[in-house]
């Protein structure tokens, strides 16, 4: 069983996140645009503002939890959570997740475009063989998925990697992905290995290849 104030300390938990009020009610947004509210916590619901195939799949996995706001809103994707019969666990808190990205309207655009800053800001370049959104590898942020990455000592192509791993993930805070601004909060890395080389003059080869402070 969750309470309003279980529903409003998760919907703060996350980062850039703002409550205000909207008709006297608790809201919360982040640049501006609503992801959630309790404007029918007398109801017994929270709301979450989701996308129409997000409720659909809610309503189809949990239809105890949750239901379309009746009337209009529903047929937008607002949607009811039955806060006495929701728990509080890592299913909750991905609703919430979920209802953020509602606000990415393109999720491949904005990891190809994430792509092309990292790269901008390195004297090597980043490749990778496919890309995805990820939730939680490194919460609170929202994390961009890279898969099979190389790390290359320059921008022409042939050269041998620097850093391969299977996965990274490139963690940025909500605020920025909605400004599409890309400063790297936190990096976590999976099945990967460095090839580090030393030349005469003491100097490793990633130096070239990542930018310092």
């Amino acid at each position: 069983m969750m309470t309003t104030a279980d529903f409003r300390r998760i919907a703060l938990s996350l980062e850039e996140v703002e409550e205000y009020s909207h008709a006297g009610l608790p809201a919360f947004r982040v640049e501006g645009r609503k992801f959630a509210s309790l404007a029918s916590q007398a109801g017994g619901y929270g709301n979450l503002m989701l996308t129409l195939e997000q409720q659909a799949s809610f309503v189809e996995e949990a239809p105890g939890i949750f239901l379309p706001i009746p009337g209009g809103w529903g047929k937008m994707g607002h949607t009811h959570i039955r806060l006495a019969v929701a728990s509080e666990d890592v299913l909750t808190l991905e609703v919430f997740v979920r209802a953020l990205t509602r606000l990415l309207s393109d999720p491949e655009r904005l990891v190809r475009m994430a792509v092309t800053e990292i790269n901008k800001q390195l004297p090597g370049e980043l490749v990778v063989s496919g890309s995805d959104l990820s939730l939680f590898q490194n919460f609170p942020y929202i994390s961009i998925g890279l898969k099979n990455v190389k790390l290359l000592p320059g921008k022409t192509t042939g050269l041998k990697p620097i850093y391969e791993a299977e996965r990274m993930f490139v963690g940025f805070s909500i605020k920025d992905i909605l400004n599409q601004q890309y400063h790297v909060k936190v990096i976590l890395l999976k099945n990967g290995h460095l090839d580090l080389i030393q030349d005469s003059t003491g100097q490793l080869n990633i130096v070239d290849v990542v930018p310092g402070e």
